[in-house]
Protein backbone atom coordinates (compact mmCIF):
# COMPACT_ATOMS: atom_id res chain seq x y z
CA UNK A 1 0.00 0.00 0.00
CA UNK A 2 3.00 2.48 1.24
CA UNK A 3 4.51 2.11 -2.74
CA UNK A 4 1.05 3.09 -4.37
CA UNK A 5 1.08 6.77 -2.24
CA UNK A 6 2.44 10.16 -3.67
CA UNK A 7 6.03 9.97 -3.37
CA UNK A 8 5.46 13.05 -1.13
CA UNK A 9 4.16 11.69 1.55
CA UNK A 10 6.58 9.74 4.10
CA UNK A 11 6.00 6.41 5.43
CA UNK A 12 7.66 4.00 8.29
CA UNK A 13 6.51 0.61 8.60
CA UNK A 14 6.93 -1.90 10.79
CA UNK A 15 6.41 -5.53 9.79
CA UNK A 16 7.38 -8.34 7.35
CA UNK A 17 8.74 -6.49 4.12
CA UNK A 18 9.05 -3.27 5.68
CA UNK A 19 11.45 -0.80 7.25
CA UNK A 20 11.94 -3.02 9.90
CA UNK A 21 10.89 -6.32 11.53
CA UNK A 22 8.48 -6.57 14.42
CA UNK A 23 10.67 -6.54 17.66
CA UNK A 24 8.78 -9.24 19.30
CA UNK A 25 7.59 -12.50 18.31
CA UNK A 26 3.80 -11.57 18.77
CA UNK A 27 1.74 -8.84 19.37
CA UNK A 28 1.46 -9.67 23.10
CA UNK A 29 5.80 -9.12 23.05
CA UNK A 30 6.47 -6.32 25.57
CA UNK A 31 9.25 -5.52 23.02
CA UNK A 32 6.59 -3.73 20.59
CA UNK A 33 5.67 -1.09 23.11
CA UNK A 34 9.61 -0.46 23.11
CA UNK A 35 9.80 -0.77 19.29
CA UNK A 36 6.15 1.98 18.79
CA UNK A 37 7.89 4.36 21.47
CA UNK A 38 10.91 4.44 19.37
CA UNK A 39 9.40 5.19 16.05
CA UNK A 40 6.81 7.76 16.95
CA UNK A 41 9.83 9.36 18.69
CA UNK A 42 12.03 9.41 15.78
CA UNK A 43 9.78 9.18 12.77
CA UNK A 44 7.24 11.70 14.21
CA UNK A 45 4.31 10.55 12.57
CA UNK A 46 0.88 12.10 11.42
CA UNK A 47 -1.09 9.31 11.71
CA UNK A 48 -1.13 5.54 12.33
CA UNK A 49 -2.11 2.94 10.29
CA UNK A 50 -2.44 -0.51 11.72
CA UNK A 51 -2.93 -3.50 9.46
CA UNK A 52 -2.59 -5.76 12.51
CA UNK A 53 -2.46 -4.53 15.16
CA UNK A 54 -0.15 -5.05 18.04
CA UNK A 55 -1.04 -4.99 21.72
CA UNK A 56 1.25 -3.29 23.07
CA UNK A 57 1.67 -0.84 20.01
CA UNK A 58 -2.20 0.13 20.19
CA UNK A 59 -1.63 0.17 23.96
CA UNK A 60 1.38 2.69 23.74
CA UNK A 61 -0.03 5.05 21.30
CA UNK A 62 -3.64 5.22 23.26
CA UNK A 63 -1.74 6.14 26.30
CA UNK A 64 1.34 8.66 25.27
CA UNK A 65 0.09 10.13 22.04
CA UNK A 66 -2.60 12.03 21.24
CA UNK A 67 -2.34 11.04 17.24
CA UNK A 68 -5.11 9.31 14.82
CA UNK A 69 -5.47 5.91 14.38
CA UNK A 70 -6.13 4.10 10.92
CA UNK A 71 -7.05 0.59 11.54
CA UNK A 72 -7.80 -1.73 8.17
CA UNK A 73 -9.28 -4.98 8.97
CA UNK A 74 -9.29 -7.93 6.87
CA UNK A 75 -10.86 -11.10 9.16
CA UNK A 76 -14.45 -12.31 9.63
CA UNK A 77 -17.06 -10.41 11.50
CA UNK A 78 -19.85 -12.76 11.16
CA UNK A 79 -18.98 -14.76 14.28
CA UNK A 80 -17.70 -14.04 18.23
CA UNK A 81 -15.92 -11.45 18.38
CA UNK A 82 -12.35 -12.41 19.95
CA UNK A 83 -11.45 -11.16 23.02
CA UNK A 84 -8.24 -9.79 21.91
CA UNK A 85 -10.02 -7.51 19.21
CA UNK A 86 -12.37 -6.45 22.14
CA UNK A 87 -9.28 -5.26 23.85
CA UNK A 88 -8.15 -3.47 21.36
CA UNK A 89 -11.21 -1.86 19.92
CA UNK A 90 -11.86 -0.61 23.53
CA UNK A 91 -8.37 1.07 23.65
CA UNK A 92 -8.45 2.56 20.51
CA UNK A 93 -11.63 3.92 21.60
CA UNK A 94 -14.26 6.26 19.07
CA UNK A 95 -11.04 7.75 17.53
CA UNK A 96 -10.46 5.20 15.73
CA UNK A 97 -11.46 4.89 12.45
CA UNK A 98 -11.81 1.70 10.91
CA UNK A 99 -11.37 0.47 6.88
CA UNK A 100 -13.31 -2.69 6.16
CA UNK A 101 -11.99 -4.61 3.11
CA UNK A 102 -15.66 -5.37 1.91
CA UNK A 103 -18.77 -4.23 2.52
CA UNK A 104 -19.89 -7.88 4.24
CA UNK A 105 -17.03 -6.67 6.40
CA UNK A 106 -18.45 -3.49 7.22
CA UNK A 107 -21.86 -4.66 7.80
CA UNK A 108 -20.74 -7.38 10.63
CA UNK A 109 -18.12 -4.56 12.48
CA UNK A 110 -21.46 -2.05 12.51
CA UNK A 111 -23.47 -4.78 14.04
CA UNK A 112 -20.97 -5.58 16.49
CA UNK A 113 -20.48 -2.03 17.06
CA UNK A 114 -22.83 0.82 15.95
CA UNK A 115 -21.01 3.42 17.03
CA UNK A 116 -17.88 2.90 15.80
CA UNK A 117 -16.57 5.22 12.29
CA UNK A 118 -15.54 4.17 8.97
CA UNK A 119 -15.82 3.18 5.57
CA UNK A 120 -14.97 0.43 3.02
CA UNK A 121 -11.84 0.84 1.33
CA UNK A 122 -11.11 -2.58 -0.98
CA UNK A 123 -7.84 -3.89 -0.20
CA UNK A 124 -6.16 -2.97 -4.03
CA UNK A 125 -3.63 -4.60 -6.02
CA UNK A 126 -0.75 -2.81 -8.04
CA UNK A 127 -1.30 -3.59 -11.34
CA UNK A 128 1.63 -2.37 -12.88
CA UNK A 129 3.27 -5.07 -10.62
CA UNK A 130 1.41 -7.79 -13.27
CA UNK A 131 3.79 -10.47 -14.64
CA UNK A 132 1.08 -10.69 -17.50
CA UNK A 133 0.34 -13.97 -18.06
CA UNK A 134 2.92 -16.21 -19.98
CA UNK A 135 0.69 -19.43 -19.43
CA UNK A 136 0.67 -21.31 -22.52
CA UNK A 137 -1.09 -24.50 -24.38
CA UNK A 138 -4.79 -23.55 -22.78
CA UNK A 139 -4.29 -26.47 -21.13
CA UNK A 140 -3.84 -25.29 -17.24
CA UNK A 141 -6.19 -25.56 -14.74
CA UNK A 142 -5.05 -23.94 -11.24
CA UNK A 143 -5.73 -23.45 -7.92
CA UNK A 144 -3.42 -20.88 -5.08
CA UNK A 145 -3.86 -21.11 -1.62
CA UNK A 146 -2.83 -22.71 1.98
CA UNK A 147 -3.88 -26.20 3.37
CA UNK A 148 -7.05 -24.88 5.13
CA UNK A 149 -10.86 -25.92 5.22
CA UNK A 150 -11.67 -22.66 4.12
CA UNK A 151 -9.89 -22.99 0.34
CA UNK A 152 -12.02 -26.43 0.18
CA UNK A 153 -9.37 -28.13 -1.50
CA UNK A 154 -11.55 -31.31 -1.75
CA UNK A 155 -13.77 -29.63 -4.42
CA UNK A 156 -10.95 -28.51 -6.44
CA UNK A 157 -9.41 -31.88 -6.55
CA UNK A 158 -12.94 -33.57 -7.35
CA UNK A 159 -13.21 -30.49 -10.22
CA UNK A 160 -9.95 -32.00 -11.30
CA UNK A 161 -11.06 -35.43 -11.05
CA UNK A 162 -14.56 -35.08 -13.14
CA UNK A 163 -12.25 -32.77 -15.97
CA UNK A 164 -9.32 -35.51 -16.33
CA UNK A 165 -9.51 -38.05 -14.45
CA UNK A 166 -12.08 -41.25 -14.57
CA UNK A 167 -15.34 -41.78 -13.14
CA UNK A 168 -15.11 -44.20 -10.52
CA UNK A 169 -18.66 -45.21 -10.68
CA UNK A 170 -18.71 -45.45 -14.33
CA UNK A 171 -14.89 -46.13 -14.94
CA UNK A 172 -15.41 -43.93 -18.24
CA UNK A 173 -13.34 -41.38 -19.23
CA UNK A 174 -14.27 -37.82 -17.74
CA UNK A 175 -15.20 -34.54 -19.73
CA UNK A 176 -11.73 -33.68 -21.04
CA UNK A 177 -11.58 -36.91 -22.84
CA UNK A 178 -14.72 -36.42 -24.46
CA UNK A 179 -13.81 -33.23 -25.51
CA UNK A 180 -10.48 -34.21 -27.47
CA UNK A 181 -8.68 -32.44 -24.48
CA UNK A 182 -6.68 -34.95 -22.35
CA UNK A 183 -3.39 -32.63 -22.54
CA UNK A 184 -4.82 -30.49 -19.71
CA UNK A 185 -3.25 -30.67 -16.52
CA UNK A 186 -3.65 -29.36 -12.85
CA UNK A 187 -1.96 -27.41 -10.39
CA UNK A 188 -2.25 -26.67 -6.53
CA UNK A 189 0.00 -24.14 -5.59
CA UNK A 190 0.58 -23.75 -1.82
CA UNK A 191 0.03 -27.99 -0.79
CA UNK A 192 2.40 -30.47 -0.23
CA UNK A 193 2.10 -33.75 -2.10
CA UNK A 194 2.12 -35.63 0.93
CA UNK A 195 -0.56 -33.31 2.52
CA UNK A 196 -2.92 -34.26 -0.16
CA UNK A 197 -2.49 -37.81 -0.72
CA UNK A 198 -2.89 -38.31 3.49
CA UNK A 199 -6.30 -36.32 3.10
CA UNK A 200 -7.53 -36.76 -0.57
CA UNK A 201 -6.25 -40.24 -1.09
CA UNK A 202 -5.42 -41.58 -4.62
CA UNK A 203 -7.76 -38.93 -6.21
CA UNK A 204 -5.54 -36.12 -5.23
CA UNK A 205 -2.88 -37.63 -7.62
CA UNK A 206 -4.30 -36.17 -10.60
CA UNK A 207 -3.45 -32.82 -9.38
CA UNK A 208 0.22 -31.45 -10.05
CA UNK A 209 1.21 -30.42 -6.24
CA UNK A 210 3.49 -27.32 -5.94
CA UNK A 211 3.99 -26.62 -2.35
CA UNK A 212 4.53 -23.47 -0.88
CA UNK A 213 5.91 -21.13 -3.55
CA UNK A 214 7.59 -17.32 -3.14
CA UNK A 215 5.09 -15.87 -5.11
CA UNK A 216 1.84 -17.21 -6.14
CA UNK A 217 0.65 -14.43 -8.25
CA UNK A 218 3.29 -15.35 -10.98
CA UNK A 219 2.09 -18.89 -10.43
CA UNK A 220 -1.35 -17.82 -11.43
CA UNK A 221 0.12 -15.90 -14.58
CA UNK A 222 1.15 -19.35 -15.68
CA UNK A 223 -2.51 -20.89 -15.29
CA UNK A 224 -5.44 -21.18 -18.40
CA UNK A 225 -8.32 -20.99 -16.09
CA UNK A 226 -7.63 -20.05 -12.32
CA UNK A 227 -10.71 -22.11 -9.98
CA UNK A 228 -12.00 -20.40 -6.65
CA UNK A 229 -13.66 -22.97 -4.21
CA UNK A 230 -13.37 -21.35 -0.94
CA UNK A 231 -15.71 -21.34 1.41
CA UNK A 232 -15.67 -17.53 2.79
CA UNK A 233 -13.52 -15.05 1.84
CA UNK A 234 -13.88 -10.81 3.06
CA UNK A 235 -11.95 -9.73 0.04
CA UNK A 236 -10.04 -12.31 -2.28
CA UNK A 237 -6.90 -10.88 -3.01
CA UNK A 238 -5.85 -14.16 -4.84
CA UNK A 239 -9.14 -13.03 -7.16
CA UNK A 240 -7.73 -9.26 -7.83
CA UNK A 241 -4.29 -11.19 -8.92
CA UNK A 242 -5.66 -13.66 -11.57
CA UNK A 243 -7.97 -10.57 -13.00
CA UNK A 244 -4.08 -8.74 -13.41
CA UNK A 245 -2.66 -11.33 -15.04
CA UNK A 246 -5.82 -11.73 -17.03
CA UNK A 247 -5.99 -15.21 -16.44
CA UNK A 248 -9.79 -16.61 -16.82
CA UNK A 249 -11.59 -17.53 -13.41
CA UNK A 250 -14.72 -19.27 -12.61
CA UNK A 251 -15.96 -20.97 -9.15
CA UNK A 252 -17.98 -21.08 -6.71
CA UNK A 253 -19.26 -17.63 -4.64
CA UNK A 254 -17.88 -17.21 -1.16
CA UNK A 255 -19.49 -15.40 1.46
CA UNK A 256 -17.76 -12.56 1.92
CA UNK A 257 -16.63 -9.76 -0.90
CA UNK A 258 -16.39 -11.87 -4.14
CA UNK A 259 -20.06 -10.75 -4.58
CA UNK A 260 -19.07 -7.18 -4.57
CA UNK A 261 -16.76 -7.97 -7.18
CA UNK A 262 -19.38 -9.42 -9.61
CA UNK A 263 -21.31 -6.74 -8.89
CA UNK A 264 -19.25 -5.19 -11.08
CA UNK A 265 -19.71 -7.22 -13.65
CA UNK A 266 -20.82 -6.11 -17.30
CA UNK A 267 -22.05 -10.35 -17.80
CA UNK A 268 -19.08 -12.47 -18.53
CA UNK A 269 -17.21 -13.01 -15.26
CA UNK A 270 -20.78 -13.44 -13.39
CA UNK A 271 -21.87 -15.95 -15.33
CA UNK A 272 -19.28 -18.10 -14.74
CA UNK A 273 -19.50 -18.28 -10.33
CA UNK A 274 -22.25 -19.86 -8.85
CA UNK A 275 -24.15 -20.31 -5.82
CA UNK A 276 -24.32 -23.85 -5.61
CA UNK A 277 -21.37 -25.85 -4.88
CA UNK A 278 -22.03 -28.41 -7.23
CA UNK A 279 -18.69 -29.44 -8.57
CA UNK A 280 -20.08 -31.42 -11.76
CA UNK A 281 -21.95 -28.00 -13.09
CA UNK A 282 -18.32 -25.96 -11.99
CA UNK A 283 -16.01 -28.47 -13.93
CA UNK A 284 -18.60 -28.11 -17.13
CA UNK A 285 -17.97 -23.89 -16.73
CA UNK A 286 -13.88 -24.99 -16.57
CA UNK A 287 -14.58 -27.16 -19.85
CA UNK A 288 -16.22 -24.35 -21.43
CA UNK A 289 -13.75 -21.77 -20.97
CA UNK A 290 -11.32 -23.88 -22.36
CA UNK A 291 -12.70 -24.77 -25.11
CA UNK A 292 -14.00 -21.36 -26.31
CA UNK A 293 -12.03 -18.77 -27.02
CA UNK A 294 -14.94 -16.05 -27.20
CA UNK A 295 -16.44 -16.54 -23.71
CA UNK A 296 -12.50 -17.05 -22.17
CA UNK A 297 -11.89 -13.74 -23.77
CA UNK A 298 -15.13 -11.97 -22.27
CA UNK A 299 -14.35 -13.38 -18.81
CA UNK A 300 -10.64 -11.85 -19.19
CA UNK A 301 -11.98 -8.38 -20.29
CA UNK A 302 -14.63 -8.15 -17.81
CA UNK A 303 -12.40 -8.72 -15.23
CA UNK A 304 -9.41 -6.23 -16.08
CA UNK A 305 -12.22 -3.43 -16.52
CA UNK A 306 -13.67 -4.39 -13.02
CA UNK A 307 -9.84 -4.74 -11.43
CA UNK A 308 -8.89 -1.40 -13.39
CA UNK A 309 -12.14 0.82 -12.27
CA UNK A 310 -12.07 -0.55 -8.59
CA UNK A 311 -8.87 -2.11 -7.73
CA UNK A 312 -6.47 0.15 -8.62
CA UNK A 313 -4.68 0.45 -5.49
CA UNK A 314 -2.33 3.67 -6.88
CA UNK A 315 -5.76 5.34 -7.65
CA UNK A 316 -7.57 4.22 -4.52
CA UNK A 317 -4.47 4.83 -2.16
CA UNK A 318 -3.82 8.35 -3.67
CA UNK A 319 -7.35 9.70 -3.23
CA UNK A 320 -9.64 7.95 -1.07
CA UNK A 321 -6.83 6.81 1.37
CA UNK A 322 -4.65 9.93 1.23
CA UNK A 323 -8.36 11.66 1.81
CA UNK A 324 -8.81 9.59 4.89
CA UNK A 325 -5.52 10.29 6.22
CA UNK A 326 -6.47 14.38 5.67
CA UNK A 327 -9.43 14.06 7.15
CA UNK A 328 -8.44 12.40 10.61
CA UNK A 329 -5.24 14.82 10.89
CA UNK A 330 -8.06 18.19 10.90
Amino acid sequence: MRQSLSHDVETFEIGLGGDEEFAGRSGHDLREWWQIRRVIRDFKPDVVHFHIPALFMVLYVRLFTRLPIVRSWHTPTGGKEYLKNKLIRLLVGSSCYYLPVSGRTWEGLRKRNPNIKGEVFYNPIRINQSFLRRGGGLGIIGLIGRFADQKDWSSFVDICNKIIGMNSATGKAELAEVAGLSHLKCLGVGVTEGEALAKFGEAAKIVDWQGPQPNGREWIGKMDVFVLTSKHEEMPTVVLEALAERTAICGFIPEGGMSEILSFSTGPLKEVFIKNRDTSRLAEIVMSLLKDEAKRNAVIEDGWQILTNHFDAEKNCRTQLMDVYRRMMK
